[in-house]
């Protein structure tokens, strides 16, 4: 018997609950890189809210990708508004992109990104962003990869607060 293809598909409701296991690999991956990613207590339920209102939000792309049965990749992409002094009015923009790390390398990402791409430029994007963070070299690689380069950088400091 052959390996089961990979199957990449918008995600539907029933699938939250895969969604969200990929999505707690996510944030621990980030957390490792930066201790501002640590979520709050209740972030999981807030966070499993928010992406049931994007699966069901026409202007929201979510897909998923399984392979036998089991949800090893998501990606959540969607249309943003420039302010409205610039004469390109909306880019593309996608939120979140994770594959599990047993998943990785056998281009997922990359084939979720296109499907996103084609839906993004449907919907009027000119051009597409991605929030990567600066300790993250894995994603900068990938985004690089997918012919994404820096647009705007973001400087942040840190202040000690005794509260």
């Amino acid at each position: 018997m052959g390996v089961a293809p990979m199957v990449m598909r918008e995600a539907e409701a029933r699938d939250i609950p895969g969604i969200a296991e990929l999505w707690d690999e996510f944030m621990a991956f980030h957390e490792a890189l930066d201790p501002l990613w640590v979520r709050r207590p209740g972030a999981r339920v807030t966070w499993l809210d928010f992406i049931a209102r994007l699966i069901s939000d026409p202007d929201f792309l979510v897909l998923v990708t399984e392979n036998e049965s089991r949800l090893v990749g998501y990606m959540v992409a969607t249309m943003q508004d420039c302010p409205p002094i610039f004469t390109v009015e909306r880019y593309g923009f996608v939120q979140e992109i994770a594959v599990t790390a047993s998943c990785r390398g056998q281009g997922l990402a990359r084939k979720m990104y296109r499907v996103a791409e084609e839906w993004l430029q449907s919907q009027g994007a000119n051009h597409i962003r991605a929030n990567i963070d600066a300790t993250n070299e894995l994603s900068q690689e990938f985004w690089k990869s997918m012919g994404f380069g820096p647009y705007t950088l973001t400087y942040q400091k840190k202040l000690d607060h005794e509260n």
